[in-house]
C-alpha cells in the first residue's frame, strides 16, 4: 500500500487516545501482518490493509503499518505523538 489511507481505529488505546475513528494516515510499504502475536490486539485497519496497528496494552506495546510521522499540517505536533510521549511518561512515572 502507498499514500494516503483511510484508517479506521477499532480500539481506543494509549496512544489513539485524541486520534478520530476515522483518520487519514499515510501508508508506504509492501508488507503485511498475517498472524498476531500471543496477548496482541488489533486496534486499527484499513480497507487495503487489515491489520494498520496492533497492542498489548497489558505491557504497553504498540506497532503500527503506517508513518505517523508524516501529517499534513506544518507547525503542530501530530497527535498520535503527543499521545505516544504521554504513555511513555506516564507508564515510566507510574511503576
Amino acid at each position: 500500500e502507498y499514500g494516503r489511507a483511510s484508517v479506521k481505529i477499532l480500539k481506543k488505546s494509549d496512544i489513539f487516545k485524541n486520534i478520530p475513528d476515522n483518520s487519514v494516515f499515510w501508508m508506504s510499504h509492501g508488507d503485511s501482518v498475517s498472524e498476531l502475536p500471543e496477548e496482541f490486539e488489533l486496534i486499527a485497519s484499513s480497507s487495503t490493509c487489515p491489520v494498520a496497528a496492533v497492542g498489548n496494552p497489558n505491557k504497553k506495546i504498540y506497532g503500527v503499518q503506517f508513518h505517523p510521522e508524516f501529517k499534513s499540517r506544518p507547525n503542530r505536533p501530530h497527535p498520535l505523538f503527543r499521545d505516544f510521549i504521554r504513555a511513555a511518561v506516564e507508564k515510566r512515572y507510574n511503576r
